[in-house]
C-alpha cells in the first residue's frame, strides 16, 4: 500500500488527496513494524514466564527421583530388584524428565538413579540440583531474558523444551531476537536510505530547505536528525543501536501538521527540481522505486551531498538488495523453517514411536505371550484337577469298598 500510494502521487502529484494518502499509508507502514515488535517482545516475556514453570517442573520430578530412589534403597536392602512398583513409577518420571532436559542414567550399585544432564547431576543417592533462573536484559532491544543456571552458573542444554524455548526467543536467525533484527534493519532503511531520497526532493513550496537543520526534510523521524550520519560507536551520543531505529521510526511531525505554511502535505518532496511544476512527481517515481528495487543509483554519492569528496553513502541493505527483496527473503525463510520444523518434528514422533516400541518389546507385557500361557496353565490346572479326583476316587474305593468280608 505504501508503494502503490507514492506511485500514485507519481502521477499526481499536485492532489492533496494523494498526498494525504502517502501520510496514511506511511502511519500505517509505521504501525505495522512497531505493533510487530511490540508483539515479538510480549511473546518473549511469555517465554520467560514458561521457562521458570518449566524449571520448577524438573526441580519438582528430581526430588520425586530422589524420594524414590531412597525408598528403593530401603525396599531392597534384603531383596534385590524386589521394588517393582517403585522402580516402574521411578521410570515414568524419568521419561518426563526427559521431555524438558536431555538426560543420562546410571544405576549404582544399591539400586539408585544417578541423573546427568549437560553435566549437571541433576540426581544423585542423596541430593538434588536445583535449576534456577537469572533475570538479565537483552543487549540489542532491552526486553527482560532469563538464564537457566545450577550452581550459580549458566547452563546450556543439548536439547529437551528448556533450551527450545531459550532457543525461540534469542536464537539471532531463527527465534524472536531474529525477528526484531529483520525488523530494525527494515526500520533502519527507511530511516535512512528512502529518507536520503526525500531529502533530494523538493515540495510544493519549491524548497528542500530546513531551516532547522539547512538542508532538505524527513520523511520518517524528526528533521533535526540526519540518521544517515550515525555513528558505529555506541559511547558516542548519536549512536542508534538496533532498538533505537525501531523505536524512533515514526512519520515526521511536520508532515502531518497541516496547521504550518507551508503545511505539511505541501512539504512531501514529489519533484526532483524546484524549477518543476507541483504537478511534478519525479522523485514520488524514485521514493516507489527505492522500495522495490537496489536503491545504489537512487542514493546521493555521499553521507553529505554537499560534500562531494566526504564519506561514500553505504546503502543499509547492500549494493544488490531492496527492501522488497529484504521482506521476501524474510517471508521465504520464515515459510521453510516452518516447512523444516514440521519435518524433523514428524521424523522425530516416527523415531520415538519405533523406540518405544523397541522398549515395550523388551520390557513391555505381551498379549500373545501372555494368552498363550493362560491357556497353558489352565489346561495343566484342569489335568492336576483331573488326577487329583482320580486318586481321590482310588482312596474311597480301597477305603470303603475293600477287606468287607467278615464283618
Amino acid at each position: 500500500n505504501f508503494w502503490s500510494a507514492w506511485q500514485t502521487l507519481g502521477s499526481n502529484a499536485s492532489d492533496d488527496s494523494t498526498r494525504n494518502l502517502v501520510l496514511q499509508r506511511g502511519t500505517e507502514l509505521v504501525n505495522t513494524i512497531r505493533q510487530a515488535s511490540d508483539q515479538l517482545k510480549d511473546q518473549a516475556d511469555s517465554i520467560n514466564t514458561d521457562l521458570k514453570l518449566n524449571v520448577q517442573t524438573v526441580n519438582r520430578i528430581a526430588s520425586d527421583i530422589l524420594a524414590l530412589n531412597q525408598k528403593i534403597a530401603m525396599a531392597e536392602v534384603n531383596a534385590p530388584g524386589s521394588a517393582n512398583d517403585l522402580r516402574d513409577r521411578r521410570d515414568l518420571l524419568v521419561d518426563e524428565l526427559s521431555d524438558y532436559v536431555p538426560v543420562q542414567v546410571v544405576e549404582d550399585r544399591r539400586g539408585n538413579y544417578i541423573i546427568q544432564s549437560s553435566n549437571v547431576t541433576l540426581v544423585d543417592a542423596g541430593r538434588t540440583t536445583e535449576l534456577t533462573t537469572a533475570a538479565r536484559r537483552d543487549a540489542d532491544y532491552g526486553y527482560e531474558t532469563l538464564a537457566i543456571q545450577a550452581n550459580g552458573q549458566d547452563v546450556e542444554f543439548t536439547g529437551g523444551s528448556l533450551q527450545g524455548l531459550v532457543d525461540m526467543r534469542d536464537d539471532g536467525e531463527f527465534g524472536i531476537k531474529g525477528a526484531l533484527n529483520n525488523l530494525s534493519t527494515m526500520s533502519e532503511f527507511l530511516m535512512k536510505d528512502f529518507n536520503a531520497i526525500h531529502r533530494a526532493g523538493y515540495g510544493e513550496d519549491s524548497s528542500a530547505t530546513d531551516p532547522a537543520v539547512g538542508t532538505g526534510r524527513n520523511f520518517f523521524g524528526e528533521n533535526v536528525n540526519y540518521y544517515d550520519k550515525q555513528e558505529k560507536n555506541p559511547a558516542d551520543p548519536d549512536y542508534m543501536s538496533k532498538n533505537d531505529w525501531l523505536q524512533a521510526l515514526a512519520v515526521n511531525p511536520a508532515l502531518l501538521n497541516q496547521t504550518t505554511h507551508p503545511s505539511g502535505l505541501q512539504m512531501i518532496a514529489a519533484k526532483t527540481a524546484n524549477t518543476q511544476g507541483n504537478a511534478s512527481g519525479d522523485n514520488a517515481v524514485k521514493l516507489s522505486q527505492a522500495l522495490r528495487m537496489n536503491v545504489t543509483d537512487l542514493l546521493p554519492e555521499t553521507e553529505d551531498p554537499a560534500d562531494p569528496a566526504g564519506t561514500k553513502y553505504q546503502p543499509t541493505l547492500g549494493a544488490t538488495a531492496s527492501l522488497n527483496s529484504f521482506y521476501s527473503g524474510v517471508i521465504g525463510t520464515l515459510g521453510i523453517q516452518i516447512a523444516s520444523a514440521t519435518r524433523v518434528v514428524a521424523n522425530q514422533k516416527t523415531l520415538v514411536a519405533q523406540i518405544e516400541n523397541w522398549r515395550q518389546s523388551t520390557c513391555g507385557v505381551n498379549m500373545d505371550e501372555e494368552m498363550s500361557d493362560m491357556i497353558r496353565f489352565q489346561k495343566g490346572y484342569n489335568a492336576t484337577a483331573r488326577l487329583i479326583t482320580t486318586m481321590d476316587e482310588m482312596y474311597d474305593k480301597l477305603i470303603n469298598s475293600t477287606g468287607v468280608v467278615g464283618r
